[in-house]
């Protein structure tokens, strides 16, 4: 079961509930700190952690269990710099600050999206999750939202979550990726900021050379895998060039750390069809390098749209269900490996070669 949180708002407080896996496990993926007036919870990760602290000059104290977990950093900052500094945090994550003083609640995602984030207000008594589920059974009826399904069935390409309030269903709002919302209890004010600005964002180049242009990009992809090996790390090295670019970034930081330390490789390897077989002298050839554990994934049978006969469960539709099957095969042998981290060269063809979906 994923983890997931829900926190509804009464009179004397909140009831904030946790599902899925264990909360504040050492690089897992859902955390809880509080103190005399304030609650955090956090779903996902928060990346560059030491220079944030420096560059923001916070101290964060440990949990019980001697973690400084993702919800530790976001009370931290909240408590000594303020709400929008909450705006400066990196990473994959959906937030959630209940601060019992002020009676207001504080709820945001990261630019990205990296994880969703909803939220119902049903006669002053609000809500906010990271699922549908505890929002639906809230509500007094169910009726699905026109506009979100006419916007749907109109969009250009494999899009997940369009840049909308509207969800799947009435009375259901989104917090919106890169914004955060505060909502006052006793007032019932509701102020939605939209902290991140691509635009705003772009920095030009240092230089307009192609190795000096390829030398910073390479070094921010070095930094980006660095900062997601956490834990045990898993990789799916498909002999292309994305994936195995990031495995094997991802094998030299972790030898850093310890030089026994190997990479679990996962790759998916076809036999029986024909085109996907002609990778396997790819992949055969990233095994050869040296720190690598190989994890062999059959994907003859691991054919596209065959999940659509037991999907998993998900709140929205997910532009990316037809082909989960092989999804779920390189997540399996992660969790068979016990990894914590699962990396992946997904997405740079949509970064750096966007496909021709539509005329």
């Amino acid at each position: 079961m994923k983890p997931d949180f829900c926190i509804k708002l009464n009179p004397i407080g909140v009831e904030a509930q946790l599902y899925g896996s264990a909360t504040n496990q050492p690089h897992g993926l859902l955390s809880v700190s509080k103190n005399a007036s304030c609650l955090a919870i956090v779903l996902g990760r928060i990346y560059y952690q030491h220079e944030f602290r420096l560059e923001s000059n916070i101290s964060i104290s440990k949990d019980e269990i001697g973690l400084c977990t993702p919800a530790s950093i976001a009370l931290a900052i909240y408590l000594q710099h303020g709400w929008k500094r909450l705006s400066q945090m990196e990473g994959d994550f959906a937030f959630v600050i209940w601060d019992s003083k002020s009676h207001t609640i504080y709820a945001g995602r990261d630019p990205m999206g990296g994880y969703p984030l909803f939220w119902i207000n049903q006669n002053g008594h609000a809500s906010f999750a990271s699922c549908f589920l505890p929002l639906l059974e809230q509500l007094p009826t169910r009726r699905l939202n026109d506009e979100y399904i006419a916007d749907l069935l109109t969009a250009h390409g494999p899009i997940n979550e369009r840049n909308v309030e509207f969800c799947a269903f009435e009375s259901i709002k989104r917090v919106r990726a890169g914004t955060i919302v505060r909502y006052e209890q006793n007032t019932g004010h509701t102020e939605e900021w939209n902290y991140w600005s691509w635009m705003a964002r772009i920095k030009p180049p240092a230089s307009f050379q192609l190795g000096e242009l390829a030398e910073s990009f390479a070094q921010l992809l070095r930094n980006a895998v660095r900062e997601r090996c956490m834990g045990t790390v898993a990789s799916h090295l498909s002999g292309g060039m994305d994936s195995t670019t990031v495995a094997l970034i991802a094998r030299d930081h972790i030898q850093t750390q310890s030089a026994a330390a190997k990479l679990h490789a996962i790759s998916v390897i076809y036999k029986q069809l024909n085109a996907l077989a002609r990778e396997a002298p790819y992949i055969e050839a990233a095994w050869q390098q040296p720190g690598l554990i190989i994890h062999q994934v059959i994907g003859d049978n691991l054919l596209d749209f065959d999940i659509f006969h037991n999907p998993p469960l998900h709140d929205e539709p997910y532009a990316g269900l037809w082909r989960f099957a092989m999804d779920q095969g390189t997540i399996l042998a992660a969790a068979d490996a016990g990894a914590s981290t699962l990396l992946t060269g997904l997405g740079a063809d949509e970064l750096l070669d966007w496909h021709p979906f539509h005329l």
